[in-house]
């Protein structure tokens, strides 16, 4: 049986129409069972400490998107932002927003109702609203690296949504201030997981 250019290319449509929708609804309930994307929204409350001891805490909150390859190996990028009105009792404010990126590691220990993460990310902070000693003078903004080491825990409530139940994180930023550049930071946070 012969068939013309246009029929070939009719039937070759249909086939891969035929596979791409076999392969839709096997990822489909891939993605049902282990849940491939997700987005967590968090409040969060940040120590801050610069190198000379000068503690204070920080209030905040996240977004995070984070995608599940393979097993439970994937990335996150992590944007979280905090604020305080008074920086050590000087009266001078701070805001910092952070955004990072990098590996998550998700595992489930067995007959337990909770998911486990642990990650570690990199990227970019944003200090402004402040003041920042500088080599020509004090600004109001700087920007710096932060690194960002953690995990938590989210308790399924259905297969769409979790609670995060605790996350923790140190993260370090390498903002200008008046002792060695260096702030770190214990962030704590919890919130909502909808999975995709």
């Amino acid at each position: 049986m012969r068939l013309s250019i246009s029929g070939t290319v009719l039937l070759v449509g249909a086939c891969m129409i035929t596979g791409i929708s076999a392969m839709g609804q096997n990822q489909n309930v891939t993605a049902k069972q282990t849940g491939t994307f997700d987005v967590a929204i968090t409040y969060n409350a940040d120590r801050s400490s610069s190198l000379g001891g000068n503690d204070f805490w920080m209030q905040g909150g996240g977004v995070q998107l984070h995608g599940r390859f393979w097993k439970g190996l994937g990335a996150v990028a992590d944007v979280s932002a905090a604020h305080t009105n008074d920086m050590t009792g000087t009266g001078v404010g701070l805001d910092i927003v952070t955004a990072t990126f990098g590996p998550r590691y998700t595992f489930a220990l067995p007959k337990q109702h909770a998911e486990f993460f642990a990650q570690a990310l990199g990227g970019v902070a944003n200090g402004f609203n402040s003041t920042f000693p500088g080599f020509y003078g004090a600004t109001s903004v700087a920007q710096g690296m932060a690194i960002d080491i953690g995990g938590g825990v989210n308790v399924p409530l259905s297969r769409r949504f979790a609670v995060r139940a605790l996350q923790a994180s140190w993260i370090r930023t390498d903002l200008s201030n008046t002792q060695k550049n260096v702030e770190n930071h214990l962030q704590l946070g919890s919130g909502i997981v909808v999975r995709f």
